[in-house]
């Protein structure tokens, strides 16, 4: 029962990351780099194989949140930026 339970457990937080990373637009590598570590660990934690700490679980879906409630400004037009630098 403990077994299972952990392996859900551990699906959950594996889905969780997935999709802290995509909200975030970062690859694997990235996160990687950021937290000083090789990227097979973080593999190891999108494939299951083991369990994302809950420090960096909390700390992405924070990201995430914040990345999601402050997104570009309304009108923002990146072609323009290029070419009217002082307007934007």
């Amino acid at each position: 029962m403990l077994a299972s339970r952990t392996e859900k457990t551990m699906n959950a937080n594996r889905t969780k990351i997935s999709i802290y990373l995509d909200i975030l637009g970062w690859s694997p590598r990235q996160l990687s780099d950021i937290l000083g570590i090789n990227e097979r660990g973080v593999w190891r934690w999108l494939n299951g194989q083991n369990e994302t700490p809950d420090k960096i679980l909390d700390w992405l879906k924070r990201l995430a949140s914040f990345h999601e409630q402050n997104s570009l400004p309304e009108g923002w037009a990146p072609n323009a930026a290029l070419s009217n630098s002082d307007d934007q």
